[in-house]
């Protein structure tokens, strides 16, 4: 009689212990799986148990270990139906180390996919064999069934609220934290008044617009080097299609030296000077070691700053990054999509931006260009045109993919006289916040120094009054 051959079990007991394990022996370690695993991955009722109570402690911000897991358990009436302390304590011994926690979770989720399939597959059978079931009926109950049985946790969006409040009650205690400090809730700018509009640069999609010279290139330099020394612990990419690595580091030289970029390209310097540009050099040579210069190409996609990005974060240990382009028109399409118009072009890259900023968890900041019938020659705005979103060139994409929108626009009038009064190049720019997903819409005021390649902030700040919070 032949044997029919064994059905494997489909589960991993090994591999949600070692995950279990993993959240015992390294307190960080459940970060890199929260955010994709879930309890009902666990094939074992116990398991389940085991990592709903550590994403219970996580999300209430408490530290995960032996003792604080058998006190939650304990104090739920869990304790003893998942084999008490004598079995926590066997998992935390089950590996050696926590650094392979993704690859075990990962592991637990396709076993639970597989589980899923399973499960689509007999009940579509027991339907098939039902002759009162409607074909049509039959067809679309499959269908959903196999999707819902395929797709990851970490995809999934439809989530009952209940699921988010504990995350959300953490996120308006550190709020009230941040406030509590004078900390802002994004990556701080060095802009104060920036920083008290946004709330610091929080992870989105942020596009700053600006005509031909009027210095976006070196305002994107700027904020990337500021976010570099006022958050240390936060590595900087900035991926340029334009400009040289020389180029950019020049201008952030000049500024922190505050000797001319002209002077310094042409290397008459007077003993003065090079003592100051050499004092800046080392001045930034601390900061320096997290900010990556890119210089991109027309092959240089979102995939392409994606894979740099995580490099980044990996060589860093970092949660998140601040990722800057100079500038969006010049970034191409992923490979292998075909595009007709530079419109559908740019939607699609400013759709994968913002994909991959909640991705990364992090904020990415785009230089774009403005539509030439917005100004006028000279550099003045059309008569009774003001910045606004369709002002951004090829603007559908990013209207709709754009967290928070920024037009930059010169004052000619006060930019002539603060250049007759400081005897150089002088502008005074007004940076308008045109869209700002969570929070305030305003105006800024900067004097943008062009020798020095320096902005600051005028003691000026407004709020667009007649456009409301929060508004899309």
């Amino acid at each position: 009689m032949k044997t029919l051959p064994k059905i494997p079990q489909l589960n991993n007991p090994e591999a949600e212990q070692a995950v279990l394990g993993s959240l015992l022996l390294e307190p960080t370690a459940v970060e890199e799986v929260a955010d994709f695993l879930k309890p009902d991955d666990f094939f074992g009722d116990k398991n389940a148990e085991i990592y709903r109570a550590c994403l219970d402690l996580y999300h209430a911000k408490k530290p995960i270990d032996l003792v604080t897991l058998s006190d939650h358990l304990k104090a739920n009436g869990k304790l003893g139906k998942v084999g008490g302390v004598g079995y926590l304590s066997d998992l935390a011994a089950t590996v050696p180390t926590a650094s392979n926690v993704k690859s075990y979770a990962k592991t637990v989720t396709d076993y639970a996919i597989r589980r899923r399939i399973d499960k689509a597959i007999e009940l579509a059978k027991a339907s098939i064999y039902d002759p009162q079931k409607d074909t049509g009926q039959l067809v679309v109950e499959v269908e959903n069934g196999i999707l819902e049985a395929t797709q990851r946790p970490d995809t999934e969006k439809l989530t009952p609220e209940s699921e988010t409040l504990a995350a959300f009650l953490g996120e308006v205690e550190s709020r009230k934290e941040f406030n509590a400090s004078g900390r802002f809730v994004g990556l701080t700018t060095g802009f104060s008044h920036l920083d008290e509009v946004t709330l610091g640069l929080q992870t989105g999609l942020w596009v700053v617009g600006a005509r031909p010279s009027l210095g976006k290139t070196t305002f994107i330099r700027q904020l990337v080097d500021q976010v570099a020394m006022s958050n240390p612990d936060t590595p900087c990419l900035l991926v340029s299609y334009e400009q040289s690595r020389f180029e950019l580091t020049l201008k952030t030289i000049s500024r922190l030296s505050r000797v001319d970029s002209c002077l310094i390209q042409k290397g008459r310097l007077s003993e003065d000077n090079e003592r100051r540009v050499n004092k800046a050099i080392d001045r930034y040579h601390t900061h320096a070691s997290a900010v990556y210069i890119y210089e991109g190409d027309a092959k240089t996609n979102v995939e392409t700053i994606k894979a740099k990005a995580r490099q980044i974060l990996k060589r860093h240990n970092a949660k998140r990054l601040l990722v800057a382009l100079d500038f969006l028109q010049l970034v191409p399409p992923a490979d292998g999509v075909f595009i007709k118009t530079d419109k559908e072009r740019l939607d699609r890259v400013c759709s994968d931006l913002r994909r991959l900023a909640r991705e990364l968890d992090s904020p990415i900041v785009a230089v774009s260009s403005l539509n030439r019938p917005s100004y006028k020659q000279g550099g003045r705005i059309k008569q009774g045109g003001r910045m606004d979103l369709a002002s951004f060139k090829e603007s559908g994409g990013i209207e709709y993919s754009a967290d928070v929108a920024v037009a930059m626009e010169a004052n000619e009038d006060a930019s002539q006289a603060l250049t007759r009064e400081r005897g150089k190049p002088m502008r005074v720019v007004d940076l308008r916040i045109l869209k700002n997903r969570n929070g305030e819409r305003a105006k800024i005021t900067f004097e943008f120094d062009l020798p020095l390649a320096t902005f600051t902030e005028i003691d000026k700040r407004e709020l667009e009054e007649d456009i409301g919070i929060f508004e899309e």
